[in-house]
């Protein structure tokens, strides 16, 4: 987490907080936070959680945050042990928002939660780019060594080698939807400094299809277009996505004979509109 190189912090104290009798995922621990940020500042969050009682299977555990009544993915872990695992993220709020809580939930119903070491703080700019780019020197910097056979060794006082990078091959790209293409200066940071991009949920069958037979193609189709316009590959996403809370209701109540239907009429529907403008599927 980006506190371990930029800031002091109060080692975990041992306290945490237990939630039990939980009856829908959404059930946790929330906090409102709503006067205690600023704009234009990148803020992370941290929390260190665990699974009480009643797990079968793997867990979701998600920080997000509520703003303005609109849901922000503050970062999230699956795992399927007793252990206590970091979960963590980052947001940057643009507009000064009214209210704002931060909360932790996910896990299935009648699974107890443990939250502890909650943090949410700004990052200094600054700093952590300062920061970043000494790993990235570290990670993508090494030594090179230039062999000369005799014959080609004539006079090589005075010379010198010059290096020069003139393709990138890795993929680095962020994530984005559609709301953020608004953001011009998102949009400018974006194109400027990655070449790939995946979309948050625009391309998740719940996105499409909230209701049977009610298909929702508009925002993915505009940040296809903006992709295009922006000359941005994109990575596939998720064509189906186990997780509970993830799948629509319509489609958990199907029977197993319109389930493969359906299921099938996804999988022609989104290959056949998006053929070959995928980097890469997964």
């Amino acid at each position: 987490m980006a506190r371990n190189s930029l800031r002091l912090h109060e080692r975990l104290s041992g306290r945490y907080i237990l939630v039990t009798n939980r009856t829908d995922t959404w059930m946790g621990p929330s906090q409102m936070i709503s006067g205690k940020l600023k704009l234009y500042l990148t803020y992370q969050v941290s929390a260190w959680v665990r699974i009480g009682p009643g797990s079968t299977s793997p867990q979701i555990v998600n920080v997000a945050l509520g703003v303005e009544g609109n849901w922000v993915n503050g970062g999230q872990v699956e795992f399927n042990d007793k252990r206590w695992h970091e979960v963590g993220g980052s947001y940057r709020i643009e507009k000064q928002p009214s209210n704002v809580m931060v909360y932790v939930q996910d896990p299935a119903a009648g699974v107890g939660l443990m939250v502890a070491g909650l943090w949410v703080f700004s990052v200094d700019r600054r700093v952590r780019f300062k920061f970043l780019k000494k790993q990235t020197d570290k990670i993508r910097k090494r030594d090179v060594i230039l062999k000369f056979s005799r014959s080609e060794v004539i006079n090589v006082s005075g010379s010198f080698v010059k290096v020069k990078q003139i393709q990138t091959s890795f993929p680095f790209g962020s994530c984005i939807t559609r709301r953020s293409i608004d953001n011009e200066d998102l949009v400018r940071f974006l194109v400027t400094n990655f070449k790939w991009v995946v979309f948050g949920n625009e391309l998740k069958w719940s996105w499409i299809e909230p209701q049977q037979g009610n298909f929702n193609y508009n925002d993915v189709d505009e940040l296809f277009d903006f992709c295009k316009n922006h000359n941005l590959e994109i990575r596939g996403h998720c064509i189906f996505w186990e997780v509970e809370y993830a799948i629509q209701p319509w489609v958990q109540l199907l029977n197993k004979s319109d389930l493969i239907t359906a299921v099938q009429n996804r999988l022609t529907d989104l290959l056949t509109c998006y053929k070959g403008k995928l980097g890469t599927m997964m």
